[in-house]
């Protein structure tokens, strides 16, 4: 095993579950995430804007996270390939790519975006139903659609994946695999508010969160192995 691999996987993998899980935490204490991501537009926009000097600035952290994912994913799937496994090990790279990139351009809308929408708001340039019309616009296609229900679809695909090649070439702890198996599960559910599922949300949040501790304990292994 080529020790640099090893080390770049495990580091990485813990510096992105620690900023994604650490972003959510913030999210949860500054700007009542998850729920809030959800409430009508004139109340997003408001309170993004009376929190406009912390919230764009977490979800800057949050994309920044997604970030890192993508040489993680890399660094993972080299991991896993000096293990012998060779399938797996691609397709969970891949989708941890595509992931971590969706999650980053999908934030975004919230560090400038909507902050803007929010002070043009306050500031009268628009009225209500202006900023209504702006932020649903794009947050339905970009926000909605791509950078939760598409990402969370590879999110789960990476997860599955990368506790396949682990089951198959024993990287790391057993355990850890078949956790992810049943995280990937819980995931598949909370996509179904896709379908118009709306109650499944909430379980979708939760995996996806808990998806980020498994992600640091396969790096935390990774380094102790």
């Amino acid at each position: 095993m080529n020790k640099g691999i090893e080390l770049a996987a495990g580091v990485l993998t813990i510096l992105a579950s620690l900023i994604i899980g650490g972003s959510i935490v913030g999210l949860v204490l500054e700007f009542g995430y998850p729920k809030i991501i959800r409430k009508d537009a004139i109340t997003i926009l408001s309170t993004l804007d009376k929190k406009r000097f912390t919230v764009p600035y977490i979800y800057y952290l949050f994309g920044f996270g997604g970030f890192i994912l993508v040489y993680a994913s890399v660094c993972l799937g080299n991991y896993e390939l000096a293990y012998g496994e060779k399938v797996f090990s691609q397709l969970g790279e891949i989708s941890g790519i595509i992931y971590g990139t969706l999650l980053f351009v999908g934030i975004l809308r919230y560090t400038k975006l909507f902050p803007q929408i929010g002070k043009w708001l306050r500031e009268e340039k628009i009225n209500k139903h202006e900023a209504e019309v702006i932020f649903n616009s794009f947050n339905i296609y970009a926000g909605e659609s791509i950078a939760e229900h598409i990402a969370f679809v590879f999110l789960t695909a990476m997860i599955f994946f990368n506790t396949l090649s682990i089951l198959v070439s024993s990287c790391v702890a057993a355990w850890i695999g078949y956790s992810g198996i049943i995280i990937a599960i819980g995931m598949c559910i909370g996509n179904l508010e896709f379908l118009g599922l709306n109650k499944v949300f909430i379980i979708n949040r939760i995996f996806s969160s808990v998806g980020a501790i498994w992600l640091l304990v396969f790096g935390v292994d990774i380094i102790c192995k």
